[in-house]
C-alpha cells in the first residue's frame, strides 16, 4: 500500500475530533473519506490550538492551499506542527541549534517567524524564520505528497540564470537552467541559501520513501546549510525536550495522529 493510501486510512478513523467533521468531501468530482464537505472548514483541523496556543492574524488569514481540507494536508500539518513553538521562540531555537544541528548564534522572537513566506521568485515556503543576526531559516513541509514539485509549464530561464549565480551551491546552474529544473523545487528552495547564515529545512515523514529517494538523487548530501529532518523523529525528540507538559501533550498528540506507531527517535537528523 502506498504511504499516502495508508496515512488517510488511518487518519479517517484517528484524527482528533473526526467524529464531529463531515467527511465524504468532493475533490476533482469524486469523493472521499478523508476530505472535508466544506473547504472553508480547513481550520477544523488544526487540532486543539486555539485553546491551548495562540492563533495570530497571519496564521488565521493565509490563504489555504487547494488541499487544505484534507486530514492529510501538509498545510495544515504545518501549523499543527510550528505553531506551539512559535510562542515559545527560545525553545524554537533550540530545536534548530541542538536537534537539526544549525549554528544559530543570534536569538528568535515570535514576529521574526511567518507561515507562507514568499520569495523572491514567488517561492511559498511553508515556514520562516529570521534571527537577531540575520540569519534565515526555510522550512518546505511535506506529508503524503508523492513528489516535490516538478518544473512549472512556463520556465523563467532568463530570471533563474541571473538568480542562481548569487546562489552558495547552485552556480553551475545558471548557465544551465536545465540541471536546476530537473530537481525544481528541491534546488528552487536551495536557492535561496546566498550566504553561509541561509539555511533550507526539508521536513517530511520517515516513511514517505518516495521524497527520500528524490532527495537522494538530488545529491545535495554536501550542502551544510541543507537539513533533512524525518517529522516522526523530531516530533519525538520534542516531545522529550519540551519545556512545558502542555507542549509535550500537543507533540505526542501531533506524533499519534499523523504517524501511527512509531519507531524510536532516530539519529539520521542533520
Amino acid at each position: 500500500m502506498a504511504y499516502s493510501d495508508s496515512r488517510r486510512k488511518w487518519l479517517v478513523n484517528n484524527f482528533p475530533g473526526v467524529e464531529s467533521l463531515e467527511l465524504n468531501g468532493e475533490f476533482r468530482g469524486e469523493k472521499h473519506s478523508h476530505i472535508l464537505r466544506k473547504k472553508d472548514e480547513y481550520y477544523k483541523l488544526w487540532f486543539g490550538l486555539a485553546k491551548t496556543f495562540c492563533l495570530d492574524a497571519d496564521v488565521e488569514s493565509f490563504k489555504p492551499h487547494q488541499c487544505a481540507h484534507h486530514l492529510n494536508s501538509s498545510q495544515n500539518f504545518c501549523v499543527n506542527f510550528f505553531q506551539p513553538l512559535r510562542d515559545v521562540p527560545e525553545f524554537l531555537l533550540q530545536m534548530f541549534v541542538e536537534i537539526l544541528h544549525i549554528p544559530l548564534k543570534g536569538k528568535i522572537t515570535k514576529p521574526d517567524t511567518r507561515f507562507e513566506k514568499v520569495g523572491e521568485d514567488a517561492t511559498n515556503f511553508d515556514f520562516y524564520a529570521r534571527t537577531t543576526n540575520d540569519e534565515h531559516i526555510y522550512v518546505e513541509v511535506k506529508y503524503t505528497e508523492c513528489s516535490f514539485g516538478s518544473k512549472p509549464k512556463k520556465l523563467r530561464d532568463e530570471f533563474y540564470c541571473s538568480w542562481l549565480q548569487d546562489s552558495l551551491y547552485l552556480k553551475k546552474f545558471a548557465l544551465n537552467t536545465a540541471g536546476f529544473y530537473k530537481y525544481y523545487q528541491i534546488y528552487r528552495n536551495i536557492s535561496y541559501i546566498r550566504s553561509k547564515c541561509d539555511y533550507v529545512v526539508f521536513l517530511y515523514p520517515r516513511g514517505n520513501i518516495t521524497l527520500s529517494g528524490q532527495i537522494r538523487t538530488a545529491q545535495i548530501g554536501d550542502f551544510p546549510n541543507v537539513k533533512i529532518a524525518y517529522s516522526e523523529d523530531l516530533c519525538s525528540k520534542i516531545a522529550d525536550l519540551a519545556p512545558t507538559d502542555s507542549l509535550r501533550d500537543h507533540f505526542i498528540r501531533l506524533r499519534q495522529t499523523y504517524f501511527g506507531t512509531l519507531t524510536l527517535p532516530s539519529n539520521n537528523i542533520r
